[in-house]
């Protein structure tokens, strides 16, 4: 067993130590260190056989080597590739962001081409919310002076307060007559008014006409 412990010591020393062009493992030993070891009795054979297995074990520390190399080296191209391909999708959604903040910009210029233009439908639309010049409350309360039978298209309608209403539509309406009916005139949820008669249970959009 000691002897062998002996053998593996020199022959790791050496290949440290060895090129790997030199000659055989026994022939580079001095016959005081064939001694030392217990080497000088070998036969030729047996010197070729342990020359046999030193340069077998050479060449796979090589392979070994070698193979650790072409792994490491594989390591380093898979992350640099992974950096680099981390580095593009980075680019990419910072480009994404530009365009999409581009487009943000430009809708907002756009809206407010329209506000300040006035052509926007959205504005159009609330500025016929609005209450006319000729309309102080909410809700006006009065009623249609003399005999009452219905309404025509467009027709205008002067009430017992002085306001005067106007059919909106081409509608047309007819019913028995009626003695100064009451109306109420409330606006409408998007434009214009609704004129509607409590004792009859009808109703008209109408337009309140300026004074």
């Amino acid at each position: 067993m000691k002897r062998c412990i002996i053998i593996g010591l020199v022959l790791a020393c050496w290949l440290r130590a060895a090129p790997a062009d030199e000659g055989n493992f026994t022939s580079t030993l001095s016959p005081a260190d064939l001694a030392a070891i217990g080497l000088s009795g070998l036969t030729p054979a047996q010197r070729a056989r342990l020359n046999t297995l030193v340069e077998d074990y050479k060449r796979g520390t090589v392979t070994s080597a070698r193979r650790a190399a072409a792994e490491a080296l594989a390591a380093q191209q898979a992350a640099e590739a992974q950096v680099a391909r981390a580095e593009e999708k980075a680019k990419a959604a910072q480009l994404d962001a530009a365009k999409a903040e581009a487009r943000r910009v430009d809708a907002a210029r756009v809206e407010a081409g329209k506000s300040t233009g006035g052509s926007s439908v959205l504005t159009k639309a609330k500025e016929r919310m609005k209450p006319t010049a000729a309309s102080e409350t909410v809700m006006i309360e009065s009623s249609i002076p003399g005999t009452f039978r219905g309404w025509e298209s467009r027709q205008i309608f002067t009430l017992a307060n002085g306001r005067r209403v106007q059919v909106e539509n081409n509608q047309r309406y007819y019913s028995p007559a009626v003695d100064n009916p009451k109306v109420i005139i409330v606006p409408a949820a998007i434009a214009g008014y609704w004129m509607r008669f409590p004792t009859l249970g009808a109703e008209v959009r109408v337009n309140l006409v300026a004074e």
